[in-house]
């Protein structure tokens, strides 16, 4: 079984060459491939558990690589049900990120639909299985970097439509520094804060770098005094 899956993935894989050239856009390969021979397969891997998914890792197919040709067949939009399904199953976040083609799309990260369902999704994995200790943010963290992820949200804030989410995963960000021991002074420079010239004071930002400084020095002080005796 495992070696037809492999045979379809590699037949897919061809495809794309095949259609790419040809003018066609690798976003729409299925449909130069019959779907009803590979949906099989598709739903089959929707029920395998993590344990599989690292297992096919381990004989030298990425899951990365996996989901990225499976997302070529995942809908615009994935249903609650499919969620849940991958949910029950154990699928990581970072492999549900690529299944809901978000791994493509950018600085328009916020404005993707699938975004909210995707923090939704890791919220609840992180939930049921904390042992894994893989959060959101350390996900974005490692497509975007700090810098990168930094600006996103601080652009989002700024949106009426994107405020709310994106206050929620900077308080995220902030808990993911100090827990990385990332200093003030870098913090200062994540927030942008070192652009706002006269304007610091006025910064909004500003009352979260002050808020976040104070627990830095309040955690290493603790760290410090234990350490001392």
């Amino acid at each position: 079984m495992h070696r037809l899956f492999a045979i379809v993935l590699l037949a897919i894989a061809l495809l794309t060459d095949v259609c790419a050239p040809s003018g066609i856009p690798t976003t729409k390969v299925a449909s130069c491939f019959p779907v009803r021979l590979v949906r099989p397969f598709i739903e089959s891997r929707l029920l395998r558990t993590h344990h599989e998914e690292r297992s096919n890792e381990e004989r030298g197919v990425p899951v990365s690589t996996v989901e990225k040709i499976m997302s070529l067949f995942t809908a615009a939009k994935v249903s609650d049900e499919t969620l849940q399904l991958w949910l029950k199953s154990g699928k990581s976040a970072d492999n549900v990120f690529i299944r809901l083609k978000l791994n493509t799309a950018s600085d328009k990260l916020f404005e993707n639909p699938q975004f909210s369902a995707w923090i939704k999704y890791g919220d609840e994995l992180y939930t049921k299985t904390p042992q894994k200790g893989v959060s959101t943010i350390s996900t974005l963290t490692s497509y975007y970097g700090n810098q990168a992820l930094s600006q996103m949200i601080l652009a989002a804030q700024k949106t009426p439509s994107t405020t709310s989410l994106a206050t929620e995963l900077q308080a995220r960000q902030l808990k993911y520094w100090l827990s990385d021991k990332t200093t003030p002074a870098d913090v200062f420079k994540l927030l942008m804060l070192n652009k706002a010239g006269d304007k610091l004071v006025e910064n909004p930002q500003f009352l979260t770098w002050l808020a976040y400084a104070a627990d830095f020095y309040k955690i290493r002080r603790k760290t410090q005094s234990r350490i001392r005796f």
